[in-house]
């Protein structure tokens, strides 16, 4: 399983085999609930599908159980809130392969797994019961000093959810620019800035949510804002 980030161990089914990689996937949501995740299940996996598979299709079916992990540790991405359970059972056999979890949460991070032994082309036979340590596992980026556009935070954004990551910190404000539209006060992001509107932030966050992961912004007070002094002038000293 060195084929699986975070490591998973697993334990060889029976009987044993091993799934054809070079061939088409069908993801199917064993309960109405998993539609949306299925959905974006399926935006994942594409570009990592060959360009021309063979052989009939399989399956990689999504569904619910009532299976609990144990509560990971830490400080939940919703914060006063009970961490979510992101535990899920994976199962490979001649069928195709099956992600079940007891939340949306944990069957997306068994799919994410799914996604990482079709793309690596390792595919025994196995079953694997795995579940997050830490309920906060974060990935920083700082647009303030080297702005990225929004299509290349949503292109982080797959790749934390595919690490099972599941929150994005966005360094937002800094002294070199203030990377998110305020309509109160617009001189922060002037003309010929580089930022984000509310719209392509909101658009953002929801993009990130579809895949499990919390954006987090940062804004920098009262250090760290010569954008901030010079959009407002008079403000006191920090």
């Amino acid at each position: 399983m060195n084929s699986v980030i975070p490591h998973a161990d697993a334990r060889p089914s029976s009987p044993s085999g091993a799934l054809p990689v070079a061939c088409a996937w069908h993801v199917r949501a064993a309960d109405p609930a998993l539609a949306e995740v299925a959905e974006t299940v399926r935006a994942l996996l594409a570009p990592h599908l060959p360009d021309a598979p063979g052989g009939a299709p399989l399956e990689l079916v999504l569904g619910l159980d009532e299976s609990a992990s144990a509560p990971p540790l830490g400080v939940s991405p919703d914060c006063g809130t009970d961490p979510v359970d992101e535990g899920y059972r994976l199962r490979v056999d001649a069928d195709g392969i099956t992600c079940h979890g007891r939340t949306p949460a944990g069957v997306f991070r068994g799919a994410t797994t799914a996604l990482q032994l079709i793309a690596t082309g390792q595919l025994p036979y196995q079953e694997l019961a795995d579940a997050p340590r830490y309920a906060w596992r974060g990935l920083m980026v700082d647009p303030a000093r080297s702005f990225l556009t929004p299509d290349e935070v949503r292109r982080i954004i797959d790749l934390a959810a595919l690490y099972k990551l599941n929150v994005l910190h966005l360094h937002l404000t800094d002294n070199e620019g203030w990377r998110i539209e305020l309509p109160g006060t617009p001189a922060l992001t002037a003309p010929g800035a580089e930022f984000y509107t509310a719209a392509e932030y909101r658009e953002l966050q929801e993009y990130a949510a579809r895949r499990f992961v919390t954006v987090v912004p940062e804004i920098d007070l009262p250090g760290h804002c010569a954008t901030l002094r010079a959009a407002v002038p008079g403000l006191p000293p920090a």
